[in-house]
């Protein structure tokens, strides 16, 4: 018989990405994540895979949430200038008051893991095209 999960799997990978955003990829290990994450080592494994496969679910989580997050600020706003004037502001409030100052996910993954994960540069050729695509 099958063991039920007695955690929710979205907030566990919420959690995840907060981790590996404040703290970076190298700088999380494994055991962080269980400690963080209030989730057994063997459970990880099973729900999420290794580490490598749980950064890139809460990573794509990230990217899927950002990108979400701007359609619907877009669509609100029906003065291009206004809205981007608006978006930018916004972006600045939340660097200055960001007690963590984990800055953007993307870029410091992007700085990190760059240039030595090709697929990672795939993904995010496909982010910043999705941004664009959304701007345009």
């Amino acid at each position: 018989m099958p063991r039920v999960k007695l955690f929710d799997e979205k907030e566990v990978l919420n959690k995840a990405m907060c981790l590996f955003w404040k703290q970076g990829y190298a700088a999380t290990s494994i055991q962080d994540l269980v400690s963080h994450l209030g989730i057994s080592r063997a459970s990880l494994y099973d729900t999420y895979g290794n580490k490598e496969q749980l950064f890139n679910k809460a990573f794509e989580q990230y990217r899927k949430s950002n990108i979400e997050g701007l359609k619907q600020f877009f669509t609100s706003h029906s003065e291009v200038k206004e809205g981007f004037r608006k978006l930018f502001q916004l972006a600045v409030e939340e660097a200055i008051n960001d007690t963590e100052k984990k800055g953007c996910f993307v870029v410091n993954t992007t700085t990190e893991l760059i240039p030595n994960d090709v697929a990672l540069i795939h993904i995010l050729k496909e982010n910043k095209a999705s941004v664009e695509q959304l701007f345009f």
